[in-house]
């Protein structure tokens, strides 16, 4: 997405969520595995059986699969401020659920397949 962003404000906004999102990811995973390390735990993966199925719907609903019925112009437009066109956001995602959110997830013994399987 940086790669194809010319405008300096995006380009700032863009370096930055990259330094950032390190931190943030092995944030949102530590704590994740505490909490399911806690007595409480059994509560705590209910919720994610509950909820993770919704916040992959979210995902999609938000970054891969609207509709956006632009002509070529427009999605051009978007690259230079760094953005995908959402059948590239929609290939992300999917490739983010099979690299990143299955064996992370896998090895707390979330299956996050059958939670992405869920919304479809």
């Amino acid at each position: 997405m940086r790669a194809s962003g010319v405008q300096p404000d995006a380009k700032r906004a863009l370096d930055r969520i990259l330094r950032d999102e390190v931190r943030h990811k092995e944030f949102g995973w530590t704590l994740l595995e505490w909490l399911l390390s806690i007595p409480q735990s059994s509560h705590v993966r209910q919720i994610i059986d509950r909820e993770l199925p919704a916040m992959f719907k979210r995902l999609r609903a938000n970054y891969a699969f609207s509709q956006l019925g632009a002509e070529r112009k427009y999605v051009q437009a978007r690259a230079v401020w760094g953005l995908m066109p959402p059948p590239d956001y929609a290939a992300t995602l999917e490739e983010t659920l099979e690299r990143d959110y299955t064996p992370l997830f896998g090895a707390m013994e979330i299956d996050a397949q059958r939670a992405w399987r869920a919304l479809l």
